[in-house]
């Protein structure tokens, strides 16, 4: 059963319900410390034009094309294994990248912030924020869709499969990579934190909505 728009509007509406904006306000309050402490700045310019910083720049790569490849490959195996399951948690992994894709774009619509790599002296670069709308666009800034992605993902499906601990393990593997990576290469570090902690609350919201579910393996997808 594929999730209907109602359900994914449903999610992406409880993503910002009462009880869970405290980690927004904890996401904000973050990168505020990052930003004046000179965390972000120190972070830039410690890694830039280093091997290790060139050599992270996959991250872009591997992060645009793995959140369309997992769902894609669940849906496929699960249909031709008629495995309901399996299309079921391809649905919700889909659904929790969906949504931390979108609010992540609504948040960097209105705080335009631009990346390390557009700008010189890192020092001040990683003060400023173009708060408006679209000031910024909605590819650069904060927080990371990169990471907010991955992690939503990860954590969805370490509730989708909660019982399955080496799924769990790989996704969160996966989800801690891309942070690493992200936060020396073409994102501020609290761009990564605050993707980190909103992407855990929508990973939660969708994950804990869909639920393990010991559905038979075979035979039961329509």
């Amino acid at each position: 059963m594929l999730r209907s728009l109602l359900d994914v509007l449903r999610d992406a509406a409880g993503v910002f319900a009462p009880r869970r904006l405290p980690w927004h306000v904890l996401a904000v309050a973050l990168t505020f410390a990052c930003v004046v402490t000179g965390i972000d700045g120190w972070v830039a310019q410690t890694f830039r034009d280093t091997a290790i910083r060139r050599s992270a720049f996959i991250a872009g790569r591997v992060g645009l094309w793995t959140p369309i490849a997992g769902p894609a490959a669940m849906l496929a195996f699960g249909w031709i294994r008629r495995d309901r399951r399996l299309v079921r948690g391809g649905a919700f992994l889909a659904e929790a990248e969906v949504v931390a894709l979108a609010v992540c774009a609504a948040y960097k619509a209105v705080t335009g912030r631009p990346g390390p790599t557009q700008l010189h002296d890192l020092d001040d670069a990683s003060r400023v924020f173009r708060f408006g709308f679209l000031r910024g666009g909605v590819y650069w800034g904060w927080p990371s869709s990169h990471v907010m992605v991955a992690v939503a993902g990860a954590v969805a499906l370490s509730l989708l499969y909660a019982e399955r601990r080496t799924v769990t393990w790989i996704a969160l593997a996966y989800a801690a990579a891309m942070a690493v990576l992200v936060s020396v290469s073409f994102h501020w570090f609290s761009d990564v934190v605050a993707g980190v902690i909103v992407g855990t609350v929508i990973g939660r919201v969708v994950g804990t909505r869909g639920g393990p579910t010991a559905t038979p393996r075979r035979g039961a997808a329509r």
